[in-house]
């Protein structure tokens, strides 16, 4: 999907791509190149799967005019250092804490679909707009608490290709033990509660079932872990919502 979709306007303005998945799971940009074959002249969709090394390569070359990346921000940081020496654009998709804001003439069951649809939890983590963060009134906090872990309970974590998973596996083991569950089950100093549901899913894959941190104080967190990691916190004072949302990158 996000290989597609970068490729997409390159081709439709003339230019000749390449792409360079990540190299835990280079299987899918692959296999679009291999479903491209004899849409276009030889040459024109390039896929180059390695590791870092590759990318620094791509990013240095005079011969590539422009750079794209999805990625964490020391990444972002690394390409546009790499990218400076031949003086091209880059175009920079790092992530966030995106937020969303229920006030309390909204429906509690409203908001608690809002706030799951919102994560995207079919896009296996991967997905820079979600609305990690929920700043929800006080008179319906506690209601939509409630809901969201229903919703939550109710998703299926499993191999992205079997029609019944609804939220697809982490990459890597490395990265579920590491980057997801450490940040879930110990999480920042502020105070903060997980809701009920966070634990290890059992089997091969590297699944977790998702979690809700309720209270976290503005600022706990400014990497992006995935969906697996939702911030819910109580505000009574609307007027201040605009100040919190910046604390967090």
């Amino acid at each position: 999907m996000f290989s597609a979709g970068k490729a997409a306007a390159p081709l439709a303005a003339g230019n000749s791509l390449i792409i360079k998945p990540p190299e835990q799971a280079p299987v899918s940009a692959l296999r679009l190149a291999e479903l491209s074959e004899g849409l276009f002249p030889a040459g024109v969709f390039n896929v180059i799967p390695g590791g870092k090394e590759v990318g620094a390569e791509l990013a240095l070359d005079p011969r590539v005019s422009a750079v794209a990346v999805i990625g964490s921000v020391a990444t972002g940081i690394a390409v546009g250092r790499a990218a400076a020496e031949t003086v091209k654009p880059v175009l920079l998709e790092l992530g966030g804490k995106n937020a969303l804001i229920a006030y309390p003439d909204v429906a509690p069951a409203t908001v608690a679909a809002a706030v799951v649809a919102g994560m995207n939890f079919s896009w296996c983590g991967q997905s820079c707009g979600s609305t990690s963060r929920a700043f929800i009134h006080a008179d319906i906090y506690d209601e939509v608490n409630r809901l969201l872990i229903d919703h939550c309970q109710a998703l299926v974590p499993g191999i992205p290709t079997d029609p019944a998973t609804t939220m697809g596996c982490i990459i890597s083991r490395a990265q579920s033990a590491s980057a997801v569950w450490r940040q879930a089950a110990h999480g920042p100093a502020a105070p903060r509660r997980l809701l009920p549901g966070a634990h290890r899913v059992r089997g091969r894959q590297a699944a977790h079932a998702h979690r809700v941190r309720r209270n976290l104080r503005p600022g706990s967190f400014g990497a992006q872990v995935g969906r697996r990691g939702r911030n819910a916190a109580r505000r009574e004072r609307p007027a201040r919502w605009p100040h919190l949302l910046n604390l967090d990158p």
